[in-house]
């Protein structure tokens, strides 16, 4: 398996996504991210950000032109922000730093 398993735009539910992270083959590599333009489009979304672990979520955009991308970015750190009862900066820090330690043991 490689080292880190990125969710890309996760759509999982609840359930699954508990699943994910307590597998013991892989659950300790699972991070995930959550796009405006997929995700938002579901009732669920929130409760599942609320449930990844802190040190698994990553930001995302899912956007193929540049345009939109700053704005995306920052609609999601307030979602995010929203739902595991950060502020702003924090979700903005540690979605940084979860991003680091991700692309760091991706290239292991």
């Amino acid at each position: 398996l490689p080292p880190a398993i990125y969710m890309h735009a996760f759509g999982g539910t609840l359930g699954t996504l508990e699943q994910l992270v307590r597998s013991r083959k892989y659950g300790d590599r699972m991070y995930f991210g959550f796009a405006t333009c997929i995700n938002l489009r579901s009732p669920k979304t929130p409760s599942v950000i609320a449930a990844v672990p802190d040190d698994r979520l990553l930001l995302e955009s899912d956007r193929e032109s540049s345009e939109h991308v700053d704005e995306e970015l920052r609609a999601m750190l307030c979602i995010y922000a929203d739902a595991k009862g950060w502020t702003v900066e924090e979700a903005a820090r540690r979605t940084a730093e979860n991003a680091e330690r991700f692309y760091a043991a991706a290239v292991r």
